[in-house]
């Protein structure tokens, strides 16, 4: 069963709840650079949103790939694949 398949009884779905929302997981973690030096900014605190041109992508982008084999493992076990 996966989150989209439950439902409360008043039909309503759960709410999304970030992990912790204080930075403190890191999970949220965006490199940033800002004069120059390299910054860590937290989405849950520092955003939702931040200015896309101070993103170190180099840095950033490699995160989504960590477990994408995991993740199509995933996919196909739960039909998704």
């Amino acid at each position: 069963m996966s989150v989209a398949d439950v439902r409360r009884e008043d039909g309503r779905q759960p709410d999304s709840i970030p992990v912790d929302a204080t930075g403190m997981c890191g999970a949220c973690m965006v490199p940033v650079t800002i004069a120059g030096k390299m910054v860590r900014k937290h989405a849950c605190v520092d955003g939702p949103e931040l200015a896309s041109h101070i993103i170190d992508w180099d840095k950033f982008l490699p995160r989504f790939n960590q477990f994408k084999a995991q993740e199509q493992k995933s996919r196909v076990l739960h039909g998704f694949a």
